[in-house]
């Protein structure tokens, strides 16, 4: 059944029973965009949907304090919405008495939809009811059936497993093992539940062989057969390395895995951890991969912790527990982990027209870990190159002079030059500034654009520029919003401006720099676009001209033009106070080749370096 925006409280009935008649009051609260996100009966005394909440942060538990204060005082009616829906009671084969207080949680939007019941059996037993609604909830409700089964059998002393109370080809009940309270740190009542699913479930065998190896080869095969520009390009790439990379992995230590072991899936009481939502476990994964999963899900999603802090988690809590603090090893691993957990929830997106905020959260984070993982194996520049467009991806952007290349094959010697909005380009060097490759990075603020000169982990360069006003010292060459509205993607997945823009702006850049425009642009596209300009003048003459023309237009008028010249001179008066020089000397015998390398460092520091 596919997802929409406007589902009615009693769509959300209907999907548990059908063909009711008493009209019975309902409150229910909303998701940001006005969905429906839990929905109990209008007489409950208890807020019962919290328990579909996880309350670890500070933010979370002031929440359900005050939603319990406002249930208490029985004023609820003041801060929900209130609808009216048919409903007679809950099927005989769940076994629920619906007089006593129940709740409904509609679930995550996806192909992996259910919808979640909180109530009580008559003998007052509580447990919860999930009711498959996406496309493969089916097969996870069965999974998750499975898997409980399974762990309960093998009596495990610090774990508590649900007990399966019934189930069908569409709904799964379990019994509630909600004791005690969620913790958002990997503790170590985790860690040795953990350890003890990973004892009695240990096997080896080489990663190519075991079944999830087989299943992310596949999705990431479909992944590039798809169509969808929201994914993006360069992490694909990425993922092909990392999993050649793996490849050579050979046999590894492998055990049953919970597949969703985060803080808001397990209680902790005393020294027992209550898990539950076993529908992702899988058997045969590598180890450490439920370890990973805790503070790396966490991380992003509550902590909005960058890949740098948590990298620094994973290090002080999972390296020594699991890997002996052996870091070449654990990174093996992690990168095994990355490689499975990205490929199937992009597999999952990329079917996806809409994506929530936090699927950009998530992207980004995996991205910069992908690329943190091929370090040493790929080049730093060409993974933060890949990483900073994939960054831009979904955003308005356009890069000048680009050539029709993948981002990770620019030149040594070039820097890359983005139009965007002001907004946009800060963003986007706050993101590089944290970004795992980048050890230094010195920032020039100017007031028509952004430049960062970053030093990587492996001492490579890379200059990037955030430009939001094209502008050539008190002049405005081009309508930037135009040409962000006007940007095609290439067959790469890059923006960029219009043919007839990009002949604009790159005539114009060398017009008014007082230079011919070098033979590597100027493609057969960029002679038509710019047929009409007469080369045949002298190059001061042209830019005579061009200036002139500039001058007629409204963004250099008056006021605007004012404002301009203010704007240059303040940008030209920064300049002194940038980074300052150096002296390089160069001592050897007749002969030895100074001048060569002198040449050689001149067009390094005037190409890298940008200090001509």
């Amino acid at each position: 059944m596919t997802d929409k925006n406007n589902y009615s409280v009693q769509h959300w009935i209907d999907e548990v029973i059908m063909y009711n008649t008493a009209d019975t009051a309902f409150y229910y609260l909303t998701n940001a965009d006005d969905t429906i996100r839990w929905i109990w009966p209008a007489k409950n005394r208890k807020a019962t949907f919290l328990k579909f909440y996880s309350a670890t942060s500070l933010k979370s538990k002031l929440f359900v304090a005050i939603v319990k204060l406002i249930f208490a005082l029985r004023i609820q009616r003041l801060f929900v919405k209130k609808a009216m829906a048919r409903f007679d009671g809950f099927p005989a084969d769940l076994d629920i008495n619906h007089k006593k207080d129940w709740a409904i949680f509609t679930g995550t939007v996806g192909p992996n939809r259910k919808l979640l019941i909180t109530a009580q059996s008559d003998k007052g037993r509580s447990s919860f009811i999930k009711i498959a609604i996406g496309e493969h909830a089916d097969t996870l409700l069965q999974n998750e059936r499975t898997a409980a089964e399974y762990l309960s059998l093998k009596k495990l002393k610090n774990i508590t497993i649900p007990e399966v109370q019934s189930y069908s080809d569409r709904h799964l009940k379990i019994s509630d093992v909600s004791m005690g309270s969620r913790s958002n740190k990997l503790t170590h009542v985790h860690i040795e539940a953990l350890k003890e699913i990973t004892i009695n479930t240990f096997r080896r065998d080489t990663f190519t062989h075991i079944p999830i190896f087989q299943k992310t080869e596949e999705q990431r095969k479909e992944i590039n057969a798809i169509d969808n520009s929201q994914i993006p390009s360069g992490m694909k790439r990425k993922l092909m390395w990392l999993n050649s990379n793996l490849t050579k992995a050979g046999k590894i230590n492998l055990s049953l895995a919970h597949g969703d072991f985060t803080p808001w899936n397990c209680y902790v009481k005393g020294e027992t951890l209550s898990l539950y939502d076993l529908e992702m476990c899988q058997d045969q994964m590598p180890l450490g991969y439920d370890a990973f999963h805790f503070i790396i899900q966490n991380g992003i999603l509550v902590e909005r912790k960058s890949w740098n802090a948590i990298l620094t988690d994973i290090n002080a809590i999972i390296c020594p527990q699991f890997f002996d603090n052996n870091e070449a090893e654990m990174k093996k691993y992690l990168g095994m982990y990355l490689l499975i957990h990205t490929t199937y929830y992009l597999k999952i997106y990329s079917n996806q027209k809409q994506w929530h905020t936090q699927v950009s959260w998530l992207l980004n984070t995996w991205n910069e870990a992908i690329s943190w993982a091929l370090q040493g194996k790929v080049k730093d520049r060409k993974l933060v190159l890949i990483d900073t467009f994939d960054y831009l991806q979904n955003k308005k952007y356009a890069a000048l002079k680009f050539n029709g290349i993948l981002p990770e094959q620019v030149s040594p010697m070039s820097d890359v030059d983005f139009c965007t909005t002001k907004e946009d380009g800060t963003d986007l060097i706050a993101y590089l500034k944290n970004h795992p490759l980048v050890k230094v990075i010195r920032q020039k603020n100017f007031t028509f654009m952004r430049n960062a000169e970053l030093v990587l982990s492996n001492s490579e360069l890379l200059s990037i520029d955030c430009i939001w006003n094209l502008k050539r010292k008190n002049l405005v060459m081009q309508d930037i919003d135009g040409l962000l509205h006007d940007a095609t993607t290439n067959a790469y997945g890059i923006k960029q401006p219009s043919l007839q823009d990009e002949a604009t702006y790159v005539n114009m850049f060398y017009t008014l720099n007082k230079a011919e425009v070098p033979i590597k642009y100027r493609s057969r596209s960029f002679e038509l676009k710019t047929e009409h300009i007469d080369k045949s003048t002298k190059i001061e003459v042209r830019q005579t001209n061009l200036k002139a023309k500039l001058r007629m237009r409204d963004a250099n008028k008056g006021i605007r033009y004012i404002k301009n010249t203010i704007e240059y001179i303040l940008d030209t008066l920064k300049k002194p106070f940038g980074p300052r020089g150096f002296v390089v000397t160069f001592s050897g015998v007749d002969g030895a080749g100074k001048s060569t390398l002198i040449e050689l460092i001149k067009t390094r520091i005037d190409k890298q370096l940008r200090r001509p």
